[in-house]
């Protein structure tokens, strides 16, 4: 591999590392205020990150590109569903966090990749592996784990894992800049968000009579939500499929990190409910590298032909 080659993929892997940090410490942002309803913070984070994330089109140059999407039918049909399963999962996300739930939501992370493969199975009729069916099994042995672990069913970590699943699912094959999707998204959810400030927030959150403060934290949502898929579309361009899913579970070991110092209580049952789910990861982790490595070696044999 060329040094240039090596340097591009360090690049994106150090701002795919950024992206999964931003992403696994989130809870700790969100817990700096808690003054302000869930529901109208919501509704202030769908504002702010359209509103950023369009500024950061114009920077880009990339507006010409969100008018032809706008004006594209196949790109819509698939753009408000999943705008729709996009809010699913944030509203799930806000919920668990503000709740004390970010172990569990966490776990909805790990699994995410694993309900894929199902999901890629029964839509998209794609073979399943046998390492991948060992690491399925151990990872519901792990949820089985987990209704002990978390006292009941692990009802934040499945309804995560299907919404942002299905919301994969519709982006799929979906030839779209991740930012330009994100304003497509933001901007369908924006009048239902508007309409909720305006007429059915609580007074306190009113816009006028959130401090100065609070008016930063609302910007602040933007910005956590929009810099991090600003950094992962730019770099998971320079890195390999095989780089990308091993660093995939950043994001949730860190958001483990961010329940424990929001008092969580990583007790033994947990422990052991984790200890299986990643188990699981491991042991696709590891064929799925072999398989990579594997089908890298024939075409470089094909090459010397």
């Amino acid at each position: 591999m060329s040094k240039a080659k090596n340097n591009s993929r360090l690049t994106g892997i150090l701002l795919l590392v950024g992206t999964h940090l931003i992403w696994g410490f989130q809870p700790l942002f969100f817990a700096l205020e808690d003054r302000i309803d869930t529901v109208p913070l919501l509704a202030y984070r769908i504002v702010w990150v359209f509103l950023l994330c369009l500024l950061m089109l114009k920077i880009r140059g990339l507006i010409p590109q969100l008018f032809a999407a706008l004006k594209n039918k196949e790109v819509m049909k698939r753009e408000i569903p999943a705008a729709f399963f996009l809010l699913a999962d944030w509203s799930i996300y806000l919920v668990a966090v503000r709740s004390g739930h970010v172990m569990e939501a966490a776990m909805g992370y790990y699994l995410m990749p694993f309900v894929m493969i199902l999901l890629g199975v029964l839509v998209f009729h794609e073979k399943i592996r046998l390492y991948q069916v060992a690491a399925l099994l151990l990872i519901v042995i792990g949820i089985y784990f987990s209704s002990t672990g978390f006292g009941s069913v692990p009802w934040f970590t499945m309804s995560l894992c299907l919404a942002f699943a299905i919301y994969t699912v519709l982006k799929k094959r979906l030839a779209l800049d991740s930012m330009v999707s994100l304003v497509i998204e933001t901007m369908i959810m924006l009048p239902f968000a508007l309409v909720y400030l305006i007429f059915f927030a609580p007074a306190s959150c009113g816009i006028l009579q959130l401090s100065l403060p609070q008016h930063l934290f609302i910007i602040g949502t933007g910005i956590i939500t929009g810099l991090p898929m600003l950094l992962f579309s730019t770099g998971i361009r320079q890195v390999s499929m095989a780089d990308a899913g091993i660093l995939e579970y950043l994001s949730p070991s860190f958001a483990l990190i961010s329940g424990v110092i929001l008092g969580e209580e990583f007790t033994k049952e947990k422990l052991i409910s984790f200890s299986f789910i990643w188990a699981g990861i491991i042991v696709y982790l590891f064929f799925e590298y072999r398989r990579a490595a594997g089908q890298k070696e024939k075409e470089a044999g094909k090459s010397r032909i």
